[in-house]
């Protein structure tokens, strides 16, 4: 429930540079019962169960500073698993790049999509916001 109710906000502050002070509020709170939730479900597995599962992580500390600066940033900007998305966009550009192409202009051409996408994204986060 605390997850969809993240997912709802995160979606409908998506284009905001950071969060209302209510929203901020809201997102804290939310954060945090989902982190409580987590380390609760961390300590029953490993004390029950002798499972280290949930475990409470780096991704986890980092949740909490995003809740508690929202109010400033919004976390869709710099949210840990941003960087996945960012591997897996890379991944496929890479696959896509290396196909007929050799070793040494691999890189070269990836740098040049990518550069190129880029572009299209500040143009597309200006036509929004304009």
């Amino acid at each position: 429930k605390a997850n969809c109710h993240l997912e709802l906000l995160m979606a409908q502050t998506k284009f905001n540079y950071a969060f209302s002070s209510d929203d901020a509020e809201r997102m804290k709170q939310t954060m945090f019962s989902m982190l409580q939730l987590q380390s609760i479900l961390a300590h029953h597995c490993a004390t029950v169960h002798k499972m280290k599962i949930f475990t409470v992580t780096t991704k986890s500390h980092f949740l909490a500073h995003l809740a508690l600066n929202a109010h400033v940033l919004n976390p869709a900007v710099c949210w840990c698993y941003k960087g996945e998305d960012f591997m897996q966009c890379m991944r496929t550009l890479t696959e896509n790049c290396i196909k007929g192409n050799s070793v040494a202009t691999v890189s070269k051409k990836i740098a040049s999509h990518y550069r190129l996408a880029l572009h299209f994204e500040a143009l597309r986060i200006v036509k929004c916001t304009a």
